[in-house]
This record gives structure tokens, sequence and C-alpha cells, in this order.
């Protein structure tokens, strides 16, 4: 499956809440804080990752990229 241009352009994230326990919570915000991202970006690229590694999400899909401040999915040269 591999999604197009168009298709991917339409994928937008979604604002959820949910009830997690706080050892997990404590231990997600210290590793998102180490690489220097926010918890939700930590938490999305981990469970794409392995929902792809499990085959629920085909291998040819690709993360959503950093949607503030415009593309960033181009090098300068490119744009």
């Amino acid at each position: 499956m591999c999604l197009s241009l168009l298709e991917e352009m339409e994928r937008k994230r979604k604002s959820k809440s949910i009830s997690i326990d706080t050892l997990v919570w404590e231990a997600v915000e210290a590793q998102a804080e180490k690489q220097g991202i926010a918890v939700s970006r930590w938490l999305e690229n981990h469970l794409f990752d392995d929902l792809q590694k499990f085959g629920i999400i085909p291998k040819d899909v690709r993360r959503l990229g950093e949607r503030r401040g415009g593309d960033r999915t181009k090098s300068k040269e490119e744009q």
C-alpha cells in the first residue's frame, strides 16, 4: 500500500485524552526530554514504529513530519 502525495497530505494529528500509568508517563517524559522532543512526538514515533513492525501500518508509509513552521521534509537546498 503506497500512499499518494495527496493521501499523505490529508493525514492530520488528532488531540486525544488517554489514561496512563504514572510510572509509564514519567518514563516517557524522561525519554522525550533526553531526546529534546515533546512527549506526544515521542509516543507517536514509538507507536508508529511498533505498528509498522507488527505489519499494522505498511512499511512504505512514512511518519508525519513536523507541521509547525511549514514543510520540514525538504532540505534547505530543495526549498
